[in-house]
This record gives C-alpha cells, structure tokens and sequence, in this order.
C-alpha cells in the first residue's frame, strides 16, 4: 500500500503465496485476512493504516469502502496534525528570536541578530541586510549570515541584485524560484 499507493486486501492468509512471509505469525495470532489502506494526503503516502481479522474474506468491497473513508480521514487529520505542529514549531522560534532581538541594544547587534534571526526562522542558506542612514540615504550598515567564512561577503552592495533592486524600488519582492 506504501509502495503502490493502493489498497491491498489479504481475503485468506491462510493460502495466500504474498503473505508467505508472515504467514505462520499472523495465524499464531487468528488473523485469517488483512488489508492495508495508504493514508495520502495531498498526492503524497504518509503511510499506511493495517487492520487484520479472524475472519477469511472479511474486507468485502463494503468494509474495503468504509475502510478507505477511515483511511482518507485520517490522513487527512495527520497532515493538520502536522501541518500545526510545524506552524506552532515556527511561532515558538518566532517567540525566541523576537526576544534575542529585543535584548539587543547596538543597531549592529539587532542588525545582526534580525537576519541570523530571518535566515534561521525561514530555514534560509543565506541572508544579508543592508540599513540606510535615515537623512541621508546611504547605507550605513551591511549584515550577511550564512557565507562561508573564507569567502566573507565583504563589499557593501552596488544597487545590483535582489537588495539592490528591492532598495531602488522600496518594496517588497518575491521570486517564486
């Protein structure tokens, strides 16, 4: 079911030769048919929900339909599950990193800490930041996070580029790849 994305039913464990394997243990505990439904969700296998019974020929078209409904809602449940599991992971990184750049009292600092912050929380490989003078205009500070050491992004930006551009457009911008 896992590989295929489809049900697969077990009517007689007993004699059948794809059950060969588990055959003698699943007669030792009075399984006599099994069926397994994948839980998909989103075009994607999760997994697989087994139910096995004492009874041979037991998942009749009927229980097969009632088990693939059971099998859909529940896919269903686990992806929410951890659909909010990885948005309240974020919140709570949120959480952490807002206060690390509230503690923070240098405008470097923050600086630093807001695009380590950004890079961490989106799960970026590199992030830069580039402040302007508030009179003036000109940059006044340039941040990385995620360079390699040995090849330290050094040079302030020359209005080439994504900041470049976003800087010269003053709005936000966003690339689908």
């Amino acid at each position: 079911a896992i590989k295929t994305g489809q049900p697969v039913a077990e009517n007689d464990i007993a004699l059948s030769a794809r059950f060969a394997p588990w055959r003698e243990a699943a007669l030792a505990q009075g399984f006599r048919s099994s069926m397994a439904i994948p839980l998909q969700s989103a075009e994607q296998t999760l997994g697989a929900l087994n139910l096995y019974s004492a009874q041979p020929n037991f998942f009749s078209p009927e229980v097969a339909q009632s088990f693939a409904i059971f099998a859909d809602q529940s896919a269903l449940a686990i992806a929410h599950a951890r659909l909010m599991a990885e948005n309240h992971r974020r919140v709570t990184l949120f959480d952490e990193l807002s206060a690390r750049l509230n503690a923070e009292l240098s405008v470097p600092a923050v600086l630093q800490a807001t695009v380590n912050a950004a890079r961490e929380l989106l799960g970026a490989q590199y992030a830069a930041a580039l402040l302007r003078d508030s009179p003036s205009g000109v940059p006044s500070h340039f941040i990385t996070a995620g360079w390699d050491e040995a090849e330290e992004y050094t040079r302030w930006p020359q209005g080439q580029g994504l900041l470049g551009l976003v800087l010269g457009e003053g709005q936000a911008l966003r690339l689908a790849d």
